[in-house]
């Protein structure tokens, strides 16, 4: 059974501005200082850390210092971020978690974000665990719910230790767009570090850089929705500067009406995006494929665009060489089809279309999985992949196993009304204890489409 990873070190709470009055110092004393004796000159976050003191969100401690090592708990981060966006929580926001003491000085913050559905309690126990750590994962998850107007969601993101299935990609993908991420300096080999703790002066950058983004947010929606449409004759329609790669340089997007056919060159390895609205239910197909000989392999991955810019429905392309295909059914929405490839400024062609499927191609075709029960069921050839849900009504532990006579692909998608917060996702074949909610299962392809692979799946 996997729950999330707890450090074993105890810590005091992140101080905020209120506390300085206590403290006997001056906000505007400590922002003429400029510097805390423990945050050097040279600190890549000294910025960051400053800006936020400027602003009257942080605070030093009583003696003068900032810590910026010391851990960052889920109390304190929330109430850093209503201090940032200036959020007031209502006076009536009180009693909501059994462990969130009464008239506590976060009491408010935690009531109030859970009143809002920015954070829910410990599907377990109905707790919110205000003294716990809060892990890089988690703090990004808080970042952008509280900051909302997100922009986009999804995509392949750069990290190594962020596999396809975390219930964190979306977040740590919408940072990367939004320029959130990546934090200087902090990440090494291609890794972020997901379940790690965040400590001060990494939560001071993250909410700085947040600070920095919104205020362009909404302009950059403008541009986006504003952008032209392209006809399914392959005429793309201009790009806007929408979205944000892991450099922190502009990606490309364009806005075409579905169904559409489009060439480019990818710029070095950034991400290139389709943003469209689908009408009415249907199959959309995509085949993206590279261009005159192109080397090496491009990805292909399929968002339903959520209300608050995320994506709990997504669907990962099914790739061979040099090539990625979708089958997919969809229903009324906005949707963003993001391709990436593997090796720079490579050019090829997308291709979408309205096909036909075998009645089992998305989240809205899934058949219920009961409990105890075992399904049998078939990939035919060339269809890329089944799915199936199941809902859980109180937490336990179970194990979705799948059985075949050759490799198939098994990813678990938590719906938006499971809480995940600082847990690992589940995944096929593996004990997990399951939080309420809502389920979805793909079983894929995952050696040549052209056969027939025979499967069973049996939750237990």
């Amino acid at each position: 059974m996997r729950r999330p990873r707890l450090s074993s070190v105890l810590f005091a709470s992140f101080l905020i501005v209120s506390s300085l009055a206590q403290a006997g110092l001056p906000t505007a004393a400590l922002a003429e200082a400029g510097v805390f004796p423990d945050v050097a000159a040279t600190h890549v976050f000294r910025p960051a850390i400053e800006g936020l003191v400027r602003l009257n969100v942080i605070s030093g401690n009583p003696d003068g210092t900032f810590r910026p090592g010391d851990p960052v708990n889920r109390a304190a981060m929330l109430k850093m971020l209503y201090l940032a966006f200036r959020k007031t929580p209502a006076a009536s926001s009180t009693g909501c978690f059994p462990d969130v003491q009464k008239g506590s000085w976060y009491e408010q913050f935690v009531c109030d974000a859970a009143a809002k559905g920015y954070v829910m309690g410990y599907a377990a126990d109905n707790t919110f665990k205000p003294s716990r750590p809060v892990t890089r994962s988690e703090a990004l998850k808080m970042v952008l719910v509280v900051r909302g107007n997100a922009s986009a969601a999804g995509g392949s993101v750069p990290y190594t230790d962020v596999p396809a299935d975390a219930w964190f990609l979306p977040y740590v993908s919408q940072a990367l767009q939004a320029g959130i991420l990546p934090l200087t300096g902090k990440e090494e080999d291609n890794a972020l570090a997901p379940a790690e703790p965040i400590d001060r002066a990494e939560a001071a950058a993250l909410i700085w850089n947040a600070l920095q983004g919104s205020s362009s947010s909404a302009a950059s929606a403008g541009s986006s929705d504003g952008a032209s449409s392209a006809a399914s004759s392959g005429q793309a329609s201009s790009r806007t500067q929408a979205e944000f790669d892991d450099t922190g340089a502009t990606a490309d997007m364009l806005s075409p009406t579905f169904p559409f056919e489009d060439t480019q060159r990818f710029h070095g390895k950034k991400p290139f995006s389709y943003r469209f609205t689908v009408d009415s239910s249907k199959v959309a197909e995509f085949t993206v494929g590279l261009r005159d000989g192109g080397q090496g392999d491009v990805s292909c991955t399929l968002f339903r665009m959520e209300k608050e810019g995320f994506s709990t429905e997504y669907y990962l392309g099914y790739q061979e060489k040099g090539a990625c295909r979708l089958k997919v059914a969809v229903r009324p929405g906005d949707y963003q089809l993001q391709l990436q490839p593997t090796v720079a400024d490579t050019s090829y062609l997308v291709e979408s279309g309205v096909g036909s499927g075998d009645g089992n191609d998305g989240f809205i075709q899934a058949p219920v999985l009961l409990f105890g029960k075992t399904r049998v069921d078939m990939l035919e050839a060339n269809d890329l992949e089944d799915w199936f849900t199941f809902t859980v009504h109180q937490e336990e532990e179970m194990t979705l196993d799948l059985s075949s006579n050759e490799s198939l692909r098994c990813l678990i998608y938590p719906s938006s009304d499971v809480d995940l917060f600082g847990f690992e996702g589940p995944s096929c074949g593996t004990a997990y204890a399951y939080p309420v909610g809502t389920y979805y299962v793909g079983i894929g392809h995952a050696i040549p489409r052209e056969l027939k692979q025979t499967y069973t799946l049996e939750l237990k």
